[in-house]
């Protein structure tokens, strides 16, 4: 396997740990083993394998690609993989659509935002799943202590940090204060990056933050803010894909043979973390660069070897009745065999 960064590191990914406190940005940290060849298209495989390469968010949830490399689970299958480590999630479609990529990361709701537009993606593998229970989830809404607000519902007419508009957190945030009784549409959701969450509502320039992990954990030790409500555990399922890898439609069409390796070797990764899931927080450490102390403590979602179909057709009707889609969205239609 090949490793270079696609995209220049400068912007905070999730795995930018605020090592001094939490609170300003800094910039996003090159994965450990990273070369720097920019924008490298897989080179000739071994022998008779097929050459693949994966843009890759340096996050948990996408860390069994890392696995299934170091395991030799890629090159069983039949592949050579080469990973192109980014730190813009916008320029993943981008770069799939016009052959750069052949496989993606994403997390759900930009998916099925993508499908919604029309853009030509299909869904080729599981990746991550929400945890079961508050207590296992791995994001939350954090207000500082002492504030008035004390439930999902008080955000109305506030303002809330998520990571992006239309992401992950901000599509589940909404069906949450939804589901409450609150109007999502009085909130005022403002884009920013994870690094800056907790300076930002310590400061009071937000009135609460959804932070994933690993910030989520950092930010709770420092005792300066405290949890009003988990962000997955009382909206989606327990189990519901929220992460996934996607292709190119027109690709995956073409080549069923490629797309089967790639699921078959994502998936005896998924197993593998599933069975041991200290073999993930160790590859954290050893691709992410992620400290073991904070490794060893931080939430991790499920991994499934399929895809939870029911779940996601839930988030899509969902994300209809939020507004973040424009008409239904059958999910089934937009999955590889």
């Amino acid at each position: 396997m090949k490793k270079s960064v696609l995209v220049p590191a400068a912007a905070a990914t999730l795995l930018t740990l605020a090592a001094c406190g939490g609170g300003g940005g800094g910039g996003g940290a090159t994965l450990s083993g990273s070369d720097s060849t920019a924008g490298a298209a897989a080179e000739g495989g071994s022998g008779d394998a097929d050459s693949i390469t994966v843009g890759l968010i340096p996050v948990a949830e996408f860390f069994p690609v890392y696995i299934a490399e170091q395991e030799g689970f890629f090159e069983e299958e039949g592949l050579d993989v080469q990973i192109e480590v980014m730190s813009n999630a916008a320029s993943i479609v981008p770069s799939v659509l016009n052959g750069q990529l052949t496989f993606g990361t994403t997390a759900t709701p930009p998916f099925l935002v993508g499908v919604d537009k029309g853009i030509p993606i299909t869904a080729v593998a599981n990746s991550a799943n929400t945890a079961s229970g508050a207590e296992n989830d791995t994001a939350a809404f954090l207000v500082k202590k002492g504030s008035d607000i004390s439930s999902v519902t008080g955000l109305e007419g506030r303002t809330v940090a998520v990571n992006a508009l239309s992401s992950l957190p901000h599509v589940a945030a909404a069906s949450l204060i939804k589901d409450q009784g609150g109007d999502p549409s009085k909130v005022q959701f403002v884009a920013m990056p994870f690094p800056d969450m907790l300076g930002a509502l310590e400061q009071g320039r937000v009135d609460a933050t959804i932070p994933v992990e690993p910030f989520m954990t950092q930010a709770l030790a420092g005792g300066q803010v405290e949890a009003i409500a988990p962000l997955y555990a009382d909206v989606y399922a327990p189990g519901t894909t929220h992460t996934l890898m996607f292709g190119s439609t027109q690709f995956v069409q073409d080549n069923p043979e490629i797309v089967e390796k790639f699921q078959a070797a994502l998936a005896r990764a998924n197993e593998l973390v599933a069975e041991d899931e200290q073999v993930l927080r160790d590859a954290l450490v050893e691709h992410g660069g992620m400290p073991q102390q904070v490794a060893d403590v931080v939430k991790l979602p499920v991994y499934e070897t399929e895809f939870a179909v029911e779940g996601m057709q839930d988030m899509a009707d969902r994300m209809l009745e939020t507004g973040f889609l424009t008409k239904p969205v059958s999910v089934s239609d937009v999955l590889a065999d």
